[in-house]
């Protein structure tokens, strides 16, 4: 979970004013690596703290119009994030990227929705 709510939080680091560009890749790479291998409760956990790390900070600003707008607005955008990372395809170890001669080798991965 402390992973998720890192990566949510470089990911919130991108929005205005900070700006940072380069924080997002990172973030969502460290999701992604998280998710990989997750089961799918492990899954739903990390996707609500990279959520709340996300969203919390992000959608702070509504809480000066409407604490309870804030809270109702944060619970949405987070169960958004969550059933996502819960439909994130779990890869199999040998899909996920090698290092071969310090060269990183990745092998194809298809993902089917039905």
């Amino acid at each position: 979970m402390a992973a998720g709510l890192v990566a949510g939080v470089l990911v919130f680091a991108s929005l205005p004013p900070r700006g940072w560009w380069w924080a997002p890749v990172i973030g969502l790479g460290v999701l992604s690596a998280v998710l990989a291998q997750a089961s799918p409760r492990r899954r739903l956990l990390t996707g609500a703290s990279t959520g709340l790390g996300w969203f919390g900070p992000g959608l702070a600003w509504v809480n000066g119009f409407s604490p309870p707008g804030y809270g109702l607005l944060l619970a949405v955008q987070v169960d958004d994030h969550v059933i996502g990372t819960y439909e994130f395809p779990q890869v199999a170890s040998a899909d996920l990227p090698a290092k071969a001669n310090g060269a990183i080798v990745m092998k194809k991965i298809t993902i089917t929705v039905h």
